[in-house]
């Protein structure tokens, strides 16, 4: 007779989920033979006999949920034990990815929207909990199925001069969790409604009918003119600006190639007329 012990002897995640390698070790008995004198075989998922050696025992590793391992002895006359298999072995080993897509690390003021994905792909546990805290006040708490992909989205009010702390965290059905921090700020500079002009401290100059049509604003201070841009999307990775001297019709290109900052360029350009 062929008995096995796994160790961990019960899962040690949850939802009959293992979190760390299982180890099998085997006992053998016969009333008719030596144990030293019986050999005892097993097969881990198909993947092959092997002999089983107490010094070097199987470990079973593969992240699934449905593992097995099968096992027998041989007696010394080469009278072969019934066979033993141990199935519906789950194993996770691997917290799930949060991927956060919204927002940047510069918002407006108003409506901001949290989103992203997580993901358990490796392997099958699935997604349990998603949870959102802004500042440490928990906005969102949503139990899920174990899918292994979800999509999760909130909102918020952003205020001028504010700076917000974003904390996702996810759980996976085996009991894993991971945790991504994101600090994002609602300036209160550098924020401008299309289609005006901003002319140093003075009250606003508009709308202008050009720049409604175009989607701009211009802002000037002592030193700097600010072209504002429309929305930029969110999967862009660079910006190109063209000054156009009027009467050359010759362009000046500049590139702002890190958007993480939002997009912005200097302008080093001669003294002229320009569109």
């Amino acid at each position: 007779m062929t008995d096995i012990t796994l160790n961990p002897t019960q899962p040690d995640g949850l939802n009959g989920w293992y979190v760390t390698a299982v180890v099998a070790s085997f006992q053998v008995t016969d009333v008719d033979s030596d144990p030293v004198n019986i050999t005892t075989y097993y097969d881990i998922n198909g993947f092959g006999i092997q002999v089983y050696d107490p010094l070097n025992p199987p470990v079973i590793s593969s992240e699934r949920p449905n593992n097995y391992i099968e096992y027998w002895s041989n007696d010394t006359i080469n009278e072969e034990f019934p066979h033993h298999r141990v199935e519906g072995i789950k194993i996770d080993l691997t917290a799930p990815v949060i991927t956060l897509y919204k927002p940047s690390a510069l918002i407006p003021k108003g409506r901001v929207l949290i989103n992203g994905t997580a993901t358990e792909y490796t392997s099958g546990s699935g997604i349990e909990r998603v949870t959102i805290q802004l500042n440490e006040e928990e906005i969102y708490d949503t139990t899920f199925n174990g899918e292994p992909r979800v999509w999760f989205e909130w909102n918020f009010t952003a205020d001028l001069g504010e700076t917000y702390d974003i904390f996702v965290e996810v759980w996976d059905k085996a009991g894993h969790s991971i945790q991504e921090r994101k600090t994002v700020q609602c300036p209160d500079y550098g924020l401008y409604d299309t289609g005006y002009i901003y002319w140093f401290n003075n009250p606003k100059i508009g709308p202008v009918n050009l720049l409604v049509t175009l989607g701009l604003s211009i802002a000037v201070t002592q030193d700097s003119l600010y072209v504002v841009l429309p929305g930029v999307s969110t999967e862009a990775t660079q910006v190109q600006f063209v000054a156009t001297q009027t009467f050359l019709k010759k362009n000046l290109t500049f590139w702002d190639r890190n958007l993480s900052d939002g997009c912005s360029v200097e302008l080093l350009v001669p003294f002229g007329i320009y569109k």
